[in-house]
C-alpha cells in the first residue's frame, strides 16, 4: 500500500494539531499516528451517456472554409463520454465518526511491547448523498487509488509500543478508521467520431463541464492510546 504515516497528538475538535489529549464526548485519548493512502491523480472512467447516444448524426459542414464543396458532408457520431479526476479540497479534518476500533496491546509503565500477531483494518469512502456510480468510481480512485474506495492498513508485529509516563501505570493502544471530509471536482468530456462522407477522419472531444461533489469522507487508519492509573 502506498501511503504515509505521521506522528501527531491531535485534538479532533479543531483543524490542525495541538499537544494535548483529544477529548470527544468525554473520551480522552491521544492519536499517535495517521496512516493515509495516496490517491491516483490520473483517475478516469469511460461510459455511455444514454441521452447523447440517441442523438444520431450531427452535421458539421458540407463546404470547406472557402465555400468549396467537400468530398461529402462532414458529420459527427457520438462515441462515448469520460469522467476525469480534477481535484479535491479538504473541508474538515478528522470529521468522523471514528469507526472500526480495534484493541492492539496494553503496556505497563516502564515496559515496551510489540503485537503478538498482525492486525488488519479497513475503511471505505462515504457519501452524504447519492452519487452516480461512474462519478463515484473516479472519486474513489482519485482519493484512495481503489475503485471501491476501500483502504486497508496492517498493524505489524515489529512496531514497538511504549508504556505511559507517571502518574499513569497502563497504556492501551487501539487502531481505528478516521475520516477527512473533502469537496471533489470531476470533469466530463464527450467524444465524437468524425466522418467526411463515409470516410472516418478521427475522434474529437468536447469539454462538457465540471461536477462538484461535497461532503465526501475519505478514510484513513489511525493509532491512538488511552492511559489509566488502575
Amino acid at each position: 500500500m502506498v501511503g504515509k504515516s505521521v506522528s501527531i497528538i491531535f485534538n479532533f475538535s479543531t483543524v490542525g494539531g495541538v499537544s494535548a489529549l483529544a477529548e470527544v464526548g468525554g473520551e480522552n485519548f491521544t492519536v499517535i499516528a495517521e496512516h493515509e493512502v495516496a490517491g491516483n491523480p490520473n483517475a478516469s472512467v469511460d461510459f455511455i451517456d444514454p441521452v447523447l447516444a440517441k442523438e444520431g448524426k450531427r452535421l458539421k459542414q458540407s463546404k470547406d472554409s472557402k465555400g468549396i464543396g467537400t468530398l461529402g458532408a462532414i458529420y459527427e457520431v457520438y462515441s462515448h463520454s469520460t469522467y476525469v479526476w480534477d481535484s479535491s479540497t479538504i473541508t474538515e479534518y478528522n470529521s468522523g465518526p471514528r469507526t472500526n476500533d480495534k484493541f492492539l496491546v496494553s503496556v505497563a509503565l516502564g515496559q515496551t511491547k510489540t503485537l503478538s500477531q498482525s492486525l488488519n483494518i479497513s475503511g471505505t469512502v462515504t457519501y452524504s448523498a447519492t452519487v452516480s456510480g461512474d462519478i463515484a468510481k473516479v472519486i474513489n480512485v482519485g482519493l484512495t487509488g481503489s475503485a471501491s474506495g476501500t483502504i486497508g492498513y496492517t498493524y505489524n508485529t515489529t512496531t514497538q509500543y511504549s508504556g505511559p509516563s507517571s502518574p499513569y501505570n497502563t497504556r492501551d493502544y487501539y487502531g481505528a478508521i478516521q475520516f477527512d471530509t473533502h469537496s471533489t471536482k470531476v470533469k466530463k468530456y464527450n467524444y465524437y467520431k468524425t466522418y467526411n462522407g463515409s470516410i472516418y477522419t478521427g475522434l474529437v472531444s468536447y469539454y462538457a463541464g465540471i461536477i462538484t461533489t461535497d461532503n465526501v469522507k475519505k478514510p484513513k487508519a489511525i493509532t491512538y492510546s488511552k492511559d489509566f492509573t488502575n
